[in-house]
């Protein structure tokens, strides 16, 4: 499975990497870290595809979008095993995820039941996965008590692989002027 996902500027990203190594050290759940999962956004997902038609398609799309703020209002839980901070869905965000996920539909048109497509969509930054009750616990209060909004900066688009997660491409959206 390949991944559509947003990364940040380096400022907030080194503030949301504090985060999960704050749920790390309480909970000693090292998922994220141990398999190298950056923090990130998922937008889309696309089934098993050739990599470099997925480059060329998704590139038609990506190399003209633009950077975005997005503001981070909440943390949450995922049936008690993830944990994670959470964005107001403005315009920005919402245009983002119809044009990618248009383009993924393209590419893979059997993806209609997908979670991540418009209107069914939770968008969310993950801070901790695959948590037992007794670490999500620890995670949701340790993330209640650090967790402040905060407005960041969407700055990148990669494709990744998962299983293990691998950036494919990265996409440096562009400034607006």
């Amino acid at each position: 499975m390949y991944l559509i996902s947003l990364y940040f500027d380096d400022g907030h990203t080194g503030k949301l990497e504090q985060y999960v190594h704050d749920v790390e050290k309480i909970t000693k759940n090292c998922y994220l870290t141990q398999n190298h999962i950056p923090v990130h956004m998922t937008l889309a997902t696309v089934r098993d595809h050739d990599e470099k038609e997925l480059i060329e398609s998704f590139d038609h799309i990506i190399k003209n979008l633009k950077t975005g703020d997005i503001d981070l209002v909440a943390s949450g839980s995922f049936a008690g095993h993830t944990v994670f901070v959470m964005p107001v869905l403005n315009k920005y965000l919402f245009d983002l995820s119809v044009q990618i996920n248009a383009a993924a539909d393209h590419i893979d048109a059997d993806r209609r039941q997908n979670r991540y497509r418009p209107f069914s969509w939770v968008p969310h930054i993950t801070i901790a996965r695959k948590l037992n009750q007794r670490e999500h616990l620890q995670a949701y209060q340790v993330l209640t008590e650090n967790f402040h909004p905060m407005k960041i900066r969407a700055t990148r688009i990669a494709l990744s692989k998962s299983q293990p997660y691998q950036d494919i491409c990265v996409w440096h959206l562009q400034e607006e002027l």
